[in-house]
């Protein structure tokens, strides 16, 4: 089993663990590290059709979640392209930065200390993925 497989895996565990353990955009930040670990056709398709499932589970207007984590992908890729960034600190940064923006548009807990948390848990996925050399 391949890595992209295994991070898919835990995506679909974390509709689960978001709708009933934790009120945390947990999904959204998958969806972002995958993307960032495989800007290919089969991951933009594969985090469409888990966002578009996670809309209507949680009942939110069809397509939306989809739509702002492209936007956000576009804007990592642009500005890949643009700055050439290879600094895994502001990759971790923008993508909390980017999840607490939606946990707040979306009325998910917006406590700061578990936006933290998470921050300190992609900072560490993300130094260890780049010190692989897996990261774009």
């Amino acid at each position: 089993m391949n890595l992209q497989n295994l991070i898919i895996l835990v995506l679909l565990a974390a509709f689960f663990i978001e709708g009933s353990i934790i009120s945390f955009p947990i999904i959204f930040l998958l969806s972002i590290i995958l993307f960032m670990l495989f800007p290919n056709n089969k991951t933009f398709i594969t985090i469409f059709l888990i966002s578009i499932i996670a809309d209507s589970l949680y009942l939110r207007p069809l397509g939306i979640s989809s739509l702002i984590l492209f936007a956000i992908f576009l804007f990592f890729n642009l500005y890949k392209n643009i700055f050439e960034m290879k600094n895994y600190l502001l990759i971790a940064f923008s993508s909390t930065f980017f999840t607490f923006m939606y946990a707040y548009f979306f009325s998910y807990s917006t406590n700061i200390i578990l936006h933290l948390i998470f921050f300190i848990i992609g900072l560490t996925i993300f130094y260890i993925l780049s010190n692989k050399k897996l990261l774009w």
